[in-house]
């Protein structure tokens, strides 16, 4: 298997080398042939960047937030939340409505499957609405959860 980001041992460089094209390769359900597919090498130089610089720019990539939208935001703070908090079921994740106004709550059922939930809150703030719809489940009890925040998708 071709490597694709290599660190010297003393950490002074970071390489990425061995430089494929998978255009096509998975364009539909991977088979048994297509998923050791390596690929079709291209003509390229192996790139070198300073170890230091390369980690400190892709710690300040994943840092940046600006892509973010408000509904997006909201998401991810409710998610980091309920993250921090003990539940009595486990966090699947959490992810702006697919087709309207809200949060859908992913949870993991004891006995397999999941439980999605709809919450909403009128802050308009993502910040402020992450902590309106995270108090508002943890002061519902779990049992009341389908009846009072149920989404079927």
């Amino acid at each position: 298997m071709a490597q694709y980001l290599v660190a010297t041992p003393d950490r002074g460089r970071i390489s990425w080398v061995d430089s494929r094209d998978y255009v096509g390769v998975f364009a539909r359900p991977v088979e048994a042939a297509a998923a050791n597919h390596e690929g079709r090498p291209w003509d390229l130089p192996d790139i070198h960047f300073g170890y230091d610089p390369y980690v400190a720019e892709v710690q300040r990539a994943l840092g940046d937030r600006s892509w973010e939208t408000p509904r997006r935001q909201t998401a991810r703070l409710m998610e980091q939340e309920l993250t921090e908090t003990a539940l009595p079921v486990a966090l699947g994740w959490v992810s702006p409505a697919w087709d309207g106004e809200g949060m859908v709550l992913s949870f993991e059922r004891a006995r397999g499957g999941q439980q999605l939930l709809l919450l909403d809150s009128p802050q308009g703030d993502p910040g402020r609405a992450a902590e309106d719809m995270g108090e508002r489940l943890l002061a519902t009890a779990p049992a009341d959860w389908d009846r009072c925040f149920g989404y079927s998708g």
